[in-house]
C-alpha cells in the first residue's frame, strides 16, 4: 500500500527549503517529499508513494511544460495539483487548468495565500483570481458564440 503524502517539486533549491518548511505548518504529521529532478517526479513518485497534493514550481517555463503537468494529471488523477508560477498569465494558466492543474500560486504572494489555497482544497473549492476569472468568462462566452453562431 502506497502511502498517502505532499510532493514538492522544484529546481530551485532555496525556494523549494522555504516553500517546504512553511507547507510542513499546516501538515506536521504528513510526509513531504522534495523534489529536484523531473525523471524523479515521475518514476519516483509512483513507486514510492501516492501523493495527495502536488505542488511544482512552474517559475522557469524552459524547463517545464504543460505536457509535464498533463502527466502528472494521468500519473495521478486522485492528487490535487497546484503549479506555482513567476507571475499571473491567463492564458498559461488555463492551459494548465486544461492539463489537470486544481489551482496556482504566485511566487511574489504564495506565502499569503498558501492557507486559503490550501483550505479551499479541502473544500473542494477553486482560489482564482479576479483577472483570471475575467480571462475564463471572456474565454467561454467566446466558445459559446463559436457553437451557437
Amino acid at each position: 500500500m502506497k502511502e498517502p503524502s505532499i510532493s514538492v517539486f522544484s529546481t530551485d533549491p532555496r525556494f523549494m527549503q522555504v516553500f517546504v518548511d512553511n507547507l510542513a505548518q499546516y501538515f506536521p504529521f504528513q510526509p513531504i517529499y522534495r523534489v529536484d529532478r523531473l525523471a524523479k517526479l515521475f518514476d519516483g513518485l509512483s513507486i514510492d508513494h501516492q501523493p495527495q497534493l502536488i505542488f511544482v514550481d512552474f517559475s522557469k517555463p524552459n524547463l517545464l511544460s504543460r505536457i509535464h503537468l498533463l502527466k502528472l494529471y494521468q500519473s495521478f488523477p486522485e492528487a490535487e495539483l497546484v503549479v506555482i508560477l513567476e507571475e499571473e498569465n491567463p492564458g498559461r494558466i488555463f492551459e494548465f487548468i486544461q492539463a489537470g492543474a486544481s489551482g496556482y500560486l504566485l511566487k511574489g504572494n504564495w506565502k499569503e495565500v498558501l492557507p486559503t489555497l490550501l483550505e479551499n482544497i479541502a473544500d473542494q473549492k477553486t482560489l482564482i483570481s479576479p483577472k483570471m476569472s475575467r480571462y475564463l468568462i471572456d474565454w467561454f462566452k467566446h466558445k459559446k458564440d463559436m457553437v451557437y453562431n
